[in-house]
């Protein structure tokens, strides 16, 4: 039998640390799709929306700083998604071949590259 192809979990962990649990999410939802579950998939990118808002909200009192509380989310969110996520829907699957995450990484460079260039626009149009 062939061996599933899964961006790794350590891939994971790192983009949902370095941006946001929703590009990990991401990645999780391929590797569920990969496994026939990627109605799951489509429930964790959704969950993924609300959860850096959900967690500001819920530091928002203890955390000053809403760059703190980014971190927060990104490291809770990684690990969630890394110990606890993976490790309940990939239990079966010890054994798989990584594919490469170079593609993926680009995208979500150039996705935050082209916010920041219209983010950086919009503030010089405005002084």
């Amino acid at each position: 039998m062939m061996k599933p192809r899964f961006y790794s979990k350590a891939a994971i962990c790192l983009l949902s640390l370095l941006f946001t649990p929703f590009f990990g999410c991401i990645l999780l939802a391929y590797n569920l799709r990969e496994i026939g579950k990627g109605s799951v998939g489509t429930v964790l990118i959704i969950a993924s929306v609300f959860w850096t808002p959900l967690v500001k909200m819920l530091t928002n009192d203890l955390i000053p700083g809403t760059l703190l509380q980014l971190v927060t989310s990104n490291v809770v969110g990684s690990a969630v998604l890394t110990f606890f996520v993976w490790d309940q829907l990939f239990l079966n699957f010890p054994d798989y071949e990584k594919k490469k995450v170079w593609k993926p990484v680009l995208v979500v460079v150039t996705i935050c590259a082209a916010l920041l260039a219209v983010q950086l626009i919009a503030n010089r149009n405005n002084h």
